[in-house]
């Protein structure tokens, strides 16, 4: 995975998303593992095809994170659903 360059998720937002964010120990992984990410993409996925076609960009960087979801990921994720 190569780390991607910033992406304008708003007109005024740009987030940087990386390998580097995601858990490096066997407890942050354990506590990510908690958060619903692949059911979250899996619906802004549907979202974007159906009406929301300017965020496809974001929704393919997010879903390169998909196994080895990191805080950043999910903090970003969050924002595009909100």
């Amino acid at each position: 995975m190569q780390d991607s360059k910033p992406m304008k998720v708003h007109t005024l937002v740009y987030v940087n998303l990386s390998i580097e964010q995601c858990p490096k120990t066997q407890k942050e992984e354990e506590d990510m593992s908690r958060f619903p990410y692949a059911s979250a993409i899996d619906s802004l996925t549907y979202e974007m095809v159906c009406t929301r076609p300017h965020i496809a960009h974001v929704v393919g960087v997010l879903n390169k994170f998909k196994s080895k979801l990191g805080k950043e990921h999910w903090t970003t994720m969050k924002w595009v659903f909100g």
